[in-house]
């Protein structure tokens, strides 16, 4: 496995890996509402946008890295 490499050039822009942990928590919150909707006879949400602020997670999003880049060699490390 040290030989492995990613196979495109895409990582977060900020320092986290990944927002996996922030995505899980904002499913947990769409499921409880929906359930809690559903048995009150409301309407559903239909985005997660409407539990949780997605601005919030913390990332801020991915980046397509040029092969130019200069730090190109250590992002496409697993």
């Amino acid at each position: 496995m040290s030989r492995s490499r990613k196979r495109t050039p895409v990582s977060t822009i900020a320092c986290c890996k990944s927002q996996k942990a922030d995505k899980r928590i904002c499913n947990r919150l769409f499921r409880r509402e929906s359930k809690v909707l559903l048995k009150q006879g409301k309407d559903l949400p239909s985005r997660l946008r409407e539990v949780m602020d997605v601005w919030s997670f913390a990332g801020d999003g991915k980046r397509y890295w040029d092969y130019d880049c200069r730090f190109i060699e250590k992002l496409m490390r697993k």
